[in-house]
């Protein structure tokens, strides 16, 4: 089987020899769809809208799917599939297509299905947008290859942001159980393997903040913790938090709160704060 991957095919280019796109409603009474012994002959793509579906290969793999997630099958897959969940007016948005490398030889994406968890609005929209010019009779191959185009750019960016995502997650797990420890950016980086600016970049990308500023918002939700249910004292509170001083931490949670330490916990007690 020629494989080549959604990066690979947006670099390499391809041509569209068929497409369809049409909308098939789920239901949990219905009767499971097999292609068991009849192997697809094209690619499919499909958004799961609003129900949950369970796929079963010919070798006895399993897969389910939830509300939003988009599933690649590949040309040749033998599968059962069926509805497992519904809400009312559930479907699945399929696109039906078969590529050729510029050598004009077929190629999937995968030898095997392939689950991408939550697709996004834009990638929803597309799919809607192929299943609308396929009901028309004016849209041509080429307006098809287009969406579908841009239908595959957006899911391989997904996928791109997914990898990257779990690239620095070990970074921000320890950051989020061991910021008492106040490690520093270069030692989050190190443990995931990437440069440090590398590592600011995905991490800004991923939470909306820097990891500085992630790193001291855990440490003031941790201090306001310490200040409403236990009898630590400022200078304590400060200390296991790793501040390099008392006056540095009271300004930063001054900042955070909008009073000091003290004023913060008086205010618990008498019950101004929950």
């Amino acid at each position: 089987m020629n494989i080549l991957s959604l990066s690979d095919s947006e670099r390499e280019g391809y041509h569209l020899r068929f497409l369809e796109a049409i909308r098939m409603p789920q239901r949990t009474s219905a009767p499971a769809f097999s292609s068991i012994g009849y192997p697809k002959r094209q690619d499919m793509i499909l958004y799961v809208d609003g129900c949950s579906t369970q796929y079963q290969t010919k070798d006895g793999r399993t897969y389910t799917t939830e509300d939003g997630d988009i599933v690649y099958v590949p040309r040749g897959a033998e599968y059962r599939v069926s509805c497992i969940e519904e809400s009312e007016g559930s479907a699945t948005l399929q696109v039906n297509f078969l590529l050729l490398r510029e050598s004009l030889e077929p190629f999937v994406f995968s030898e095997d299905i392939i689950i991408y968890r939550k697709g996004t609005q834009k990638l929803r929209d597309l799919f809607e947008k192929a299943i609308l010019q396929a009901r028309g009779v004016t849209a041509s191959l080429m307006m098809q290859k287009r969406v579908l185009m841009e239908l595959l750019h957006q899911l391989a960016q997904q996928n791109t942001d997914e990898r990257q995502e779990v690239m620095i997650q070990n970074g921000v797990e320890y950051l989020e159980t061991h910021y008492d420890e106040d490690p520093s950016v270069a030692e989050l980086a190190k443990m995931c393997h990437v440069s440090e600016e590398y590592f600011r970049r995905l991490f800004k990308r991923q939470t909306g903040v820097s990891p500085i500023a992630y790193k001291n918002e855990l440490r003031q939700k941790k201090a306001g913790q310490y200040l409403r249910y236990t009898d630590m004292s400022v200078v304590e509170i400060a200390e296991r938090l790793s501040y390099a001083t008392v006056s540095h931490f009271i300004k930063a949670f001054k900042e955070r709160y909008g009073c000091s330490p003290l004023v913060f916990r008086r205010a618990y007690t008498k019950g101004d704060i929950s």
